[in-house]
């Protein structure tokens, strides 16, 4: 469904079940004993506007998780979205925060990113077979 819409994961989620994998994740935070702070973050890494707290940590996993899917470490598939950080509400709370963000050249930094790419996916693909 999200590959032949292309469309985010977590948006296709709930469409098909109702809910995303941010729910689920919750509940297994819940189950595992996880802190508050970071089962804030996997609940609503897609929708930091709705955290009770920890704002900024959810913020940033949420601007983090945009660089991911669009620098290419995504679902195999292309998401139809652009994403200008400058005007994402995530970033923004961050902005405002931690002011010297605004400063940062954005474009300049995922193009720095792009070099890490191989890396991370051997990272993440070592991680996975170690199950």
């Amino acid at each position: 469904h999200a590959s032949a819409k292309e469309i985010a994961l977590h948006i296709a989620e709930m469409e098909v079940i109702g809910f995303s994998h941010g729910v689920t994740g919750g509940l297994l935070g819940e189950k595992w004993s996880l802190t508050q702070e970071l089962k804030e973050v996997i609940r609503r890494h897609h929708e930091f506007d709705r955290a009770q707290s920890s704002l900024e940590l959810v913020a940033l996993v949420n601007v983090a998780d945009l660089l991911c899917r669009f620098r290419g470490l995504d679902y195999g598939f292309a998401e139809r979205k652009a994403v200008c950080f400058s005007t994402e509400p995530s970033f923004a709370l961050l902005a405002e925060k931690f002011p010297l963000l605004w400063r940062t050249d954005l474009e300049k930094l995922t193009f720095e990113l792009d070099g890490y790419i191989d890396e991370v996916k051997g990272l993440v693909s070592v991680l996975f077979r170690m199950r």
